[in-house]
């Protein structure tokens, strides 16, 4: 696969779609169950676990999107605050290393998830676009334009059409002009949109689906796409050297974030069992 288009976000999958829906639909009992255990301690979080889990059940073809993503983002907000209790102190109780990795689990397939949906997308964008303060911009415009650079020069991933596309994307991350709403709202939309893209292939590798499915490999479909996994291979390779400055980009927006993070762990997990 190479990058061919300036949103490279691809067609609904529902192969992956479902296999995710799958995978939330075992362990979000689980998740129910250690919280529950702990609700008279941590009502809110067992108000938001409870609604999700009950809203992912629905069949996939009348899930409401809308509604799981709301509901996801109290999910995402909580797995962020718990995961900081124990550096940030404070009267609130933590949860035990069992549960918080079973949220932390929830909240990484959710993110993979709800961005596989149009819908999800829109609202995700509609969210991090109000955060595009002059400050935030200020903040992603570096790893921004290293990305974009990255790519207008991968003659062998990106096509020369997007490329020339990406070259005048990343001049106009240069000078003042950026500083303006609709030039800096396309630079991060057109870097966001292309990680979504890219992770998406990711997301048919072995490694990667091993992580989000428990062991179930896509490797077939993936093949389907990207005949010999070579560009695969060259995507995975490009998300570990750039890890830093994708996470860069990705900190402000807490969907994106956790996803490409929880993907480059074990991209990183992967690349050191095959140096064993």
């Amino acid at each position: 696969m190479t990058l061919a288009e300036p949103t490279p976000l691809g067609e609904f999958d529902a192969t992956l779609q479902s296999a995710l829906q799958e995978r939330l639909k075992r362990i979000c009992p689980n998740l129910v169950e250690a919280t529950r255990r702990v609700g008279n301690t941590h009502p809110g979080l067992m108000a938001v676990v409870a609604e999700y889990a009950e809203l992912v059940s629905q069949p996939l073809a009348a899930l409401d999107v809308t509604s799981l993503w709301a509901v996801g983002t109290g999910l995402l907000a909580n797995r962020d605050a718990f995961s900081r209790l124990p550096h940030a102190g404070g009267m609130t109780e933590p949860l035990e290393p069992e549960h918080l990795a079973l949220l932390q689990q929830v909240a990484e397939i959710h993110s993979a998830f709800v961005l596989g949906f149009a819908s999800g997308r829109e609202l995700t964008d509609r969210a991090d676009h109000s955060r595009l303060t002059p400050e935030i911009l200020s903040e992603i415009l570096p790893a921004a334009r290293g990305l974009l650079g990255r790519w207008r020069h991968a003659t062998t991933m990106v096509q020369e059409q997007t490329r020339k596309f990406l070259s005048a994307i990343e001049q106009s991350a240069v000078g003042p002009s950026w500083q303006s709403a609709r030039a800096g709202y396309s630079i991060y939309a057109v870097t966001r949109n292309a990680l979504i893209g890219i992770g998406k292939l990711l997301m048919h590798a072995h490694g990667i689906v091993s992580t989000f499915l428990g062991g179930v490999a896509l490797t077939a479909l993936a093949t389907t796409i990207d005949p010999g996994l070579v560009q695969t291979k060259l995507w995975a390779e490009f998300f570990l050297e750039q890890s830093q400055t994708i996470l860069s980009f990705a900190e402000p927006f807490p969907e994106l974030k956790i996803w490409l993070a929880s993907m480059i762990d074990e991209l990183n997990r992967d690349r050191d069992f095959r140096k064993k």
